[in-house]
């Protein structure tokens, strides 16, 4: 299936998502009311493309694949989606 989303990365600039189409363009705003977490969720957000990549990742696997090294390549996507999004 072909991405049909602005290529990551994204990175959060105030209450912007910002990705990249030939030139930084912001793809998103967060707004929120009071108390309301804008900054986690603008981060989530960013990170989507990593959380994409995880998944896609995890969908690959195929019966007699090597459990091994995807669970790793899995770990590292997964982390470094984790990170960004916190």
């Amino acid at each position: 299936m072909a991405e049909q989303h602005t290529k990551g990365p994204w990175v959060v600039h105030g209450q912007n998502i910002i990705g990249y189409l030939e030139i930084d363009i912001a793809i998103a705003k967060v707004f929120s009311n009071v108390g309301q977490p804008s900054k986690a969720n603008a981060a989530l957000i960013a990170a989507a493309p990593e959380l994409a990549a995880f998944v896609g990742k995890i969908i690959q696997w195929k019966t007699g694949d090597s459990i091994e090294a995807l669970q790793e390549e899995a770990r590292e996507l997964y982390r470094a989606a984790i990170a960004k999004a916190s």
